[in-house]
């Protein structure tokens, strides 16, 4: 579950997105990236970032994070021949092929496994 809650708070709480950090004519991009646990020593620099609340997930037991999904999703798709590289992200994670060759796909398996709900 999506939920918002004062940065005082955070510490322990994983982010539900992405927080963009700015220097102009030095840097763009996350300065913290979806799935975080915030700790101590960060709720400085996001007070600098100008956050006051947060966006963060709280799971309930019977639930994973999105990223733990595709890397279980991963191993189980993954064929002999089919490699992947680094963590996921926002849910996401790429298979690559290990080596040339033709992709044979089992449709059949491949429709069962669209199917779970």
């Amino acid at each position: 579950m999506l939920k918002t809650i004062p940065l005082e708070e955070a510490v322990g709480n994983t982010l539900a997105h992405d927080i963009t950090e700015i220097r102009p004519g030095e840097f763009k991009g996350p300065a913290f990236r979806k799935g975080h646990t915030v700790c101590e020593e960060e709720i400085c620099h996001l007070q600098r970032l100008g956050k006051n609340r947060l966006y963060v997930i709280d799971l309930e037991k019977d639930e994973i994070h999105e990223n733990e999904a595709a890397t279980i999703l991963a191993q189980a798709l993954a064929g002999e021949g089919i490699v992947w590289e680094g963590d996921p992200r926002e849910g996401k994670i790429s298979l690559f092929a290990g080596s040339d060759g033709l992709l044979v796909v089992d449709t059949l398996a491949l429709a069962g496994f669209n199917m779970v709900d």
